[in-house]
């Protein structure tokens, strides 16, 4: 199965909705292999071959924000649960609660 998201945010006045910008100069200054971000999707299309009938949806960002300091803590907090509660794999001991 695939799934693809569409690599631009929504035309118009919405720089608004886009985190990254704010972070611009620290991303640039202080490049990190990794930034963690919360995204807000919706679904943009849905591609259908009419051959084999195989339906690919494009996702749209919405909306997408930095995350750092103690909040940083709890979402990655809450990504391992949810990784674990979909793929029933916990984190390795020693490595819960970090990016990679």
């Amino acid at each position: 199965m695939t799934v693809k998201i569409k690599s631009t945010l929504p035309k118009g006045d919405f720089a608004h909705l886009n985190g990254l910008e704010d972070a611009h100069d620290a991303i640039v200054q202080t490049p990190k292999r990794q930034v963690v971000a919360v995204v807000v999707m919706s679904v943009a299309n849905v591609d259908k071959d009419i051959i084999t009938g195989y339906q690919t949806p494009r996702m749209q960002i919405e909306q997408i924000e930095l995350v750092n300091g103690a909040d940083l803590d709890e979402l990655l907090t809450m990504v391992d649960r949810i990784h674990e509660n979909r793929t029933g794999r916990a984190p390795l001991p020693g490595l819960e609660g970090k990016v990679g």
